[in-house]
Parts: structure tokens; sequence; C-alpha cells
């Protein structure tokens, strides 16, 4: 059953992606248009926003600055098709918008890592993670050849982060360096730490924390002639996985979803 609804754009366009950041849920369309809707805020109606920005672009991805209810300037990343990455404040100083990144290909996904100044995204080549603060571009991490275009981010506490790409599942993990590595001391790295994929029949669509240990991933099948598409009748799936060896928790469950085709 639904038990919150809330307007996802201001035209009648599709909303491309949706965030969550604190109280706050943020989608965002291809007509340029950024919604905000704060979840304190009961109703039995279909509430209107309580914030709405317009940018410039059509968009794929939207972050709230993870202190968003907290400041009075109003802060979040853009990211679209035109590859451009645009942290933009709204405040009494009007409009200010920055281009943090450009040139690879359509953005997919951004995400900041909680209680830090890193903001990691991904777009066509691969992950990128920048420390907002001071600059310091903190790591890479290339597409999997073997994967689509686009990836789903998860900060899982602030010093993991979770790249779901179509074919597999990546952990990231941060280090800081100490004074006693002199050729690294006071800077930042990142490596993959557990990396593991589904079975080859499913493509993930959809990435989200379950619980302390396992993840929610929506599954779509990539191959219309595998034993499994005929067991699930072509339907998505929502399958529980372990976050570190990608072992399945529970038995999974189709999804009857209205033009699941297109998530493929």
């Amino acid at each position: 059953s639904i038990s919150r609804r809330w307007r996802g754009t201001i035209e009648a366009n599709p909303v491309r992606a949706i965030a969550a950041s604190g109280n706050f849920i943020t989608s965002c369309s291809d007509d340029g248009w950024i919604v905000v809707h704060d979840t304190t805020q009961t109703t039995d109606e279909l509430p209107e926003a309580q914030e709405s920005y317009r940018v410039g672009q059509p968009l794929s991805c939207v972050q709230l600055d993870p202190n968003h209810g907290n400041i009075k300037e109003k802060r979040f990343v853009v990211g679209g098709p035109n590859g451009q990455l645009v942290m933009s404040r709204r405040g009494w100083r009007g409009q200010q918008d920055r281009v943090l990144h450009e040139g690879e290909g359509n953005i997919s996904a951004i995400t900041w890592l909680r209680g830090t100044t890193l903001l990691a995204w991904g777009n066509e080549k691969g992950v990128k993670v920048l420390d907002l603060e001071t600059g310091e571009k903190i790591t890479f991490v290339e597409r999997p050849n073997f994967s689509g275009p686009e990836c789903h981010l998860i900060c899982w506490d602030q010093r993991t982060l979770l790249v779901g790409w179509s074919s597999c599942v990546q952990t990231l993990e941060f280090v800081s360096h100490p004074a006693n590595e002199p050729a690294r001391a006071g800077t930042r790295s990142a490596e993959i730490v557990h990396t593991w994929s589904p079975e080859a029949e499913y493509s993930i669509c959809g990435l989200a924390p379950f619980d302390s240990e396992n993840l929610a991933l929506l599954c779509c099948l990539a191959n219309e002639d595998s034993e499994a598409m005929e067991h699930a009748g072509g339907l998505p799936e929502l399958q529980i996985r372990s976050r570190e060896t990608g072992e399945l928790a529970v038995t999974p469950d189709a999804i009857p979803i209205g033009g699941h085709e297109d998530l493929q």
C-alpha cells in the first residue's frame, strides 16, 4: 500500500532521479527542475514542493548538501547528459554556479560521504571523488569493461562508498595517510576491498541499503532466453544480498512494475 506521496516535478516531465538527505527528498527531471520535499510535513493531500529550483540544463541526478535543513544558504550538486557536474548555491547573494567537472559523458550518480567534505560522482568513464574543501582529487575508479555507462552510489559510512554497475558491486574504503608516510602524509586515498556480481543473467538497475549487513538490489533479466526469465515471467526482482560477498540473504521477489522493460 502507498503510505506517502509527493509531487516529483513542476511540469509534466518524468522524474529522472530521487535522492534522500536527512528529512528531505529531492527529485530532478530533464527539464532542469529540482523539487525538494520535507518528509516531516504530513498531509493527506499530494503536497506541493517546499522548495523548487531550475537549472539551465537537463538533469540526470541531484544531491542536496547534507546540512540542507540547518543552513540558510541552499547548496546542491547536479549532473546531466551534457557531462557537467555543477555546484549551485542559492542565498541572499543570488544564484552562484560552479562547474566542478566536465567532459566525460553523462553523470548518472552523485553522493556526499556523510560527515566529510568528500563528494563522489559517476560518469561514463568511472567514479571520481573530490574533497570540496581542499580541492584534493582523492581517487578515480575506472568503469568495468563489461558494465553499462551508468552507476549507483551509496555512502555506507564516513569511509565506505558502494558503487553499483550493471554487472557488479564494488566497495571502496578511504584511508587517511599518517605523518609516518612522508610521501603521502596528510593525504587520502581509496581502494577497492570487495567486488562481486549477481548471476550472469541479471543486470543491476538499482541499489539501496537494506540493513547493517545487506543491500537491496533491483535486478532485471539481461538474457531473455535464460531459465530465470521463464521462472520470473520477465519481471524485475528485488534481491537482498550481503554487502561484502554478494550472497543472497533471502529468496528474491519478482516485482510487477509497469514499463520495466525501460530499466534494462
